[in-house]
């Protein structure tokens, strides 16, 4: 039911594919927005800003046990008004219908699931009771100027430590 993918395989092949394209938004992985620009109370696994200035959220999942213990978190993913999309990406060995089930239990505002199988192929479904595929959360909105700039510092914070981990691994 587990995966052996690496969060960081995974978070690479969701950052290549169509749907989240790093050439076309900015992707960025485990930021908060600890700031007045951009209101964000948890570490988001990846967000991603579209040119048109939207926001998504992605929370990667690698165990059924990691995905139960999301529910046990404070901050249950609230919008705050800067997510247009916010997606669960699980292992394709995840049973859809108990999937569905454990959000529906937990009352989980959601646009739809990835399952990503050990090729690091993905599938969307959308909501077990929606008709069309990507639903917005209610109450986004396009992110401002400044906001979308945030977004991409947040990220750019990050190649900072990634670089000293290689050249640390280099030594």
């Amino acid at each position: 039911m587990n995966t052996k993918r690496t969060v960081t395989e995974i978070e690479i092949a969701l950052a290549r594919s169509g749907r989240f394209d790093f050439r076309r938004n900015i992707v960025v992985f485990n930021v908060n927005g600890w700031s007045g620009t951009l209101p964000i109370f948890h570490e988001c696994d990846m967000l991603v800003c579209t040119k048109s200035g939207y926001l998504t959220e992605v929370e990667i999942k690698r165990t059924w046990s990691d995905f139960l213990a999301d529910f046990r978190k404070k901050h249950k993913h609230e919008n705050m008004g800067l997510m247009k999309y916010f997606y669960y990406c699980l292992p394709a060995s995840f049973d859809l219908n108990e999937t569905y089930d454990v959000l529906e239990e937990h009352n989980v505002n959601y646009s739809g699931i990835y399952f990503y199988d050990e090729y690091l192929n993905f599938r969307f479904h959308g909501c077990r009771k929606d008709d069309y595929q990507n639903r917005c959360l209610q109450g986004h909105k396009k992110l401002t100027v400044e906001q979308q700039l945030e977004v991409a510092r947040l990220g750019a914070m990050r190649v900072i430590g990634l670089k000293e981990k290689l050249i640390t691994k280099e030594q």
